[in-house]
């Protein structure tokens, strides 16, 4: 029979700490390798304004992409993104414009309303008026009363100016925000 060394208390305190160092790799291997300690995607950042005066928050491209759980998904990040649908990027005539002098509101313009944002007001019936309340309270204020009229009234999800009801309770969308 052979004797039985005892070790020394710092001895078997340095065996512990490697062996909880070794159960410890293993197991965030495990977890690496299930997907669970992969980080998410950040949340892509939605520009909800178009320069314009359209409110984009309420468009069903944007609303569509803020829903989407894959990346892929997503067709729109707003207007003054780098991701916008073809036939924005193709006939807008007032993106460019803004993103080249650098405004998020062309009611920040001294050009303002210019010819390309007046052919743009003949069919977006209430963006005139929003220009005129982002000059009056500024964008961020604008985007707050928005983002409350376009979002349901029972849970809070936005909403799409073409939904009659909404996409994640159900509950029909209030006459007031169809306009």
């Amino acid at each position: 029979m052979q004797a039985r060394r005892v070790m020394s208390r710092r001895e078997f305190v340095d065996t512990a700490s490697k062996a909880a160092a070794v159960m410890s790799c293993c197991l965030l291997c495990r977890k690496v390798a299930a997907g669970e300690a992969a980080k998410e995607a950040p949340k892509p950042e939605f520009k909800v304004v178009a320069p314009c005066g359209i409110y984009c928050g309420a468009c069903q491209y944007l609303v569509k992409s803020m829903d989407a759980k894959d990346p892929k998904d997503i067709v729109c990040l707003g207007c003054l993104s780098d991701k916008v649908p073809e036939w924005s990027r193709k006939t807008c005539k007032v993106r460019p414009c803004a993103m080249e002098k650098k405004l998020e509101s062309c009611a920040l313009c001294k050009s303002c309303p210019c010819d390309k944002v007046k052919e743009v007001h003949k069919w977006a019936k209430a963006a005139p008026g929003n220009l005129k309340r982002i000059a009056e309270k500024g964008l961020e204020e604008f985007k707050k009363e928005q983002k409350a009229k376009w979002s349901c009234r029972k849970c809070g999800a936005p909403l799409a100016n073409n939904d009659k009801k909404c996409r994640k309770c159900g509950e029909p969308v209030q006459a007031d925000q169809d306009k």
